[in-house]
């Protein structure tokens, strides 16, 4: 799951993830990650899909505090 701030819609640049051959990727925003929990060594939403990684943006980002108080609550899960 890539966790980005801001909502690229149909736009969304294709350099911003490089994703191995074989594999996928789902983008999440704050609002997703705060409904997340992590069990079992996966990241999941109640009858959604799930996640081994959450990957973060390489670049300049910014978060809300709520959102990395979420990120360090998955980590120490």
């Amino acid at each position: 799951c890539f966790l980005l701030n801001e909502d690229f819609g149909y736009g969304f640049p294709e350099q911003m993830v490089e994703v191995p051959e074989g594999y996928d990727f789902d983008i999440c925003y704050p609002q997703h990650l705060a409904k997340m929990t992590w069990k079992n060594g996966t990241l999941s939403m109640a009858g959604g899909p799930t996640y081994r990684l959450l990957v973060l943006p390489r670049t300049a980002w910014a978060a809300d505090v709520l959102t990395l108080r979420r990120i360090r609550e998955l980590v120490q899960a």
